[in-house]
């Protein structure tokens, strides 16, 4: 059972860590484009 909750913890931090990966990847496109559109 605990491993079962551990293995569910891991996968939803894991999946939190990608969620937050693809949001700076976006944020710095996002502001790569606000600069090159400035400049």
């Amino acid at each position: 059972m605990g491993c079962a909750a551990s293995a569910v913890l891991a996968w939803r931090l894991n999946r939190g860590k990608v969620a937050a990966g693809l949001a700076v990847i976006l944020l710095s496109l996002w502001l790569g484009a606000l600069f090159y559109g400035l400049l």
